[in-house]
């Protein structure tokens, strides 16, 4: 059978249940042409269809859960199988929770949920609990951080705490005291030799020609060989490498070749502003904060920077994981993750960022969660807008 001919017999209202479930699990289906087979739409159908299953309901609801729930059959499968929910993986059900146009009816099916995260985010959808306006964002949001999950001995919280990574109400509702006083200087203020030799020319033309990709400048350059590849690598080791040379490798790693970061971040005679640049790059950040406790002159302007990072990799349930990613430099290199991450709580620390680009703003004043959508859209209105300082 064709693909055509599977199509219209899905279409058929005749077509008796056993065989549409057969079709629904019947991979593969006939390839029209190379690396297709009509298999969405022929299962789009299949949830669309009057004779669907409970069976049948419970697995089309996790991928196409529009046409599920606008099949006129599904409120009485839900009552001839209320367990049909249990049939839709987590992953499907967080992806759709993501989407800002996600079916109502779907995101209450997500509410009782045993997943917390499901139950989380379906509670905090667009469809079910509203947008929240720029006036209201303040007082919703401190709310919400404050009812997050915090470690009874939360030692990241009081690190955070301890560099004015906390919002002041917050640490008042914690009773965490005084934060630490330290230096208000920009993180980007780091000494830099002016006396060092510059670049030369054919050094420049050196690296630009092997490092720089020339067609686009969005996608990383591997085109180089292993012996080539070895020789930058070797550059990027050398303690006697000239810091501007290293410094110009810097800028192109943190952009193209991140696989050269912990070379650079090993040696020590990388200068420290090319090493805040590849830390923001958010490549081997532990190699980068390793490098900076030992830079006595550098590490109290970036300090703040430093402790954020340090923790963004912790239990993302907790308050503090989503107060560092908030602050963290890092997601500027981790960002495409981030927008992507089914927990809301990852996309909210992105949201929150004053350093997130616009153009991940945009996708993410679109995203199903509440507090996501409206973070971003804060961001958007006025660019670089610390949200955490004004609660």
């Amino acid at each position: 059978m064709t693909a055509e001919d599977l199509l219209a017999e899905v279409s058929n209202p005749a077509t008796l249940p056993e065989r549409l479930e057969r079709l629904w699990f019947g991979f593969p289906y006939p390839q029209q042409k190379p690396g297709y087979h009509g298999s969405h739409e022929i299962r789009r159908r299949i949830a669309a269809h009057p004779n669907l299953t409970p069976k049948l309901a419970g697995r089309a609801l996790g991928k196409y859960p529009d046409t599920v729930c606008e099949n006129p059959v599904f409120p009485l499968l839900k009552l001839e199988a209320p367990h049909l929910v249990k049939l839709v993986p987590p992953s499907d059900m967080l992806a759709w929770l993501k989407r800002e146009h996600c079916p109502r009816l779907f995101v209450e099916l997500m509410l009782g949920k045993n997943w917390p995260l499901v139950s989380e985010a379906a509670k905090r959808h667009v469809s079910y609990a509203g947008y929240i306006s720029r006036d209201e964002l303040p007082d919703v949001l401190r709310t919400e951080l404050i009812e997050m999950p915090k470690a009874k001995d939360d030692k990241s919280l009081k690190a955070l705490h301890d560099v004015g990574l906390v919002p002041q109400s917050i640490a008042e509702h914690f009773g965490l005291g005084e934060p630490m006083s330290l230096p208000d200087l920009p993180g980007d203020a780091l000494p830099v030799d002016r006396e060092e030799e510059p670049l030369t020319e054919e050094e420049e033309r050196e690296l630009r020609s092997d490092l720089w990709p020339e067609k686009s400048d969005r996608r990383p350059y591997y085109a180089l060989g292993m012996g080539r590849w070895m020789y930058f690598r070797e550059i990027a080791c050398n303690r006697k490498t000239k810091p501007a040379v290293l410094r110009r490798l810097a800028e192109l790693t943190a952009r193209f070749h991140s696989g050269l970061t912990h070379d650079l971040a090993n040696n020590p005679s990388t200068p420290p502003d090319a090493l805040l640049m590849l830390l923001k790059a958010g490549n081997s950040v532990y190699w980068l904060a390793k490098r900076f406790e030992v830079l006595p002159d550098a590490s109290s302007l970036v300090h703040r920077e430093l402790v954020a990072v340090r923790h963004c990799s912790g239990d993302i349930t907790q308050l503090s994981c989503v107060l560092a990613l908030a602050n963290s430099p890092s997601v500027q290199g981790d960002h495409k993750n981030l927008v992507k991450a089914v927990n809301w709580r990852r996309r909210l620390g992105l949201a929150l960022n004053p350093l997130t680009p616009p153009d991940l703003l945009e996708l993410l004043s679109h995203d199903g969660n509440r507090l996501v959508n409206a973070a971003a859209k804060a961001q958007l209105e006025t660019p670089g807008v610390r949200l955490l300082e004004q609660l």
